[in-house]
């Protein structure tokens, strides 16, 4: 089946992912909703587990700032995606979820490439020495590039 990532406006499909950023610490996980139509990040969580239930936040966030009921919400297969608790709360709020293939590195592009411009950024310059400091420089990279 094909995918359709297009959207004649906002709040209409959203796409989601999961990265890890390495620290002397560990590892501090990065969720992100991003909005098709605009595409700008419309959520956004640090965690330094891979739990599902913090997976949840970042759409939380994203609901706050628009009509979310309808939404179609892609993401990859990544764990907390397809668990009991994000299934849960999107059926709750009226999130349609949609998930790509197994293995389909391409399905879930839109959601990686704002990775790959956060990574090129803050975080592949920089190591960091405790998760703190990773999620300063993400958050400052994310507040001052990616707000409205």
């Amino acid at each position: 089946m094909q995918r359709d990532f297009t959207a004649a406006g906002p709040y209409q499909r959203w796409v989601a992912d999961i990265t890890g950023i390495p620290t002397e610490d560990g590892l501090l996980h990065l969720a992100t909703v991003l909005d098709v139509w605009s595409r700008r990040l419309v959520g956004w969580v640090t965690a330094t587990t891979g739990a599902a239930s913090w997976c949840c936040r970042p759409r939380g966030r994203a609901m706050a700032q628009g009509q979310a009921d309808g939404v179609i919400h892609h993401s990859d297969q990544g764990c907390p995606y397809p668990s009991h608790a994000f299934t849960q709360r999107c059926t709750e709020v009226g999130v349609t979820r949609s998930m790509g293939s197994v293995g389909g590195a391409c399905d879930n592009a839109r959601a990686e490439s704002f990775f790959v411009a956060l990574k090129c950024e803050p975080v592949h310059r920089c190591r960091f020495p405790a998760i703190a400091a990773a999620q300063q420089a993400v958050c400052e990279y994310i507040e001052g590039w990616c707000s409205a």
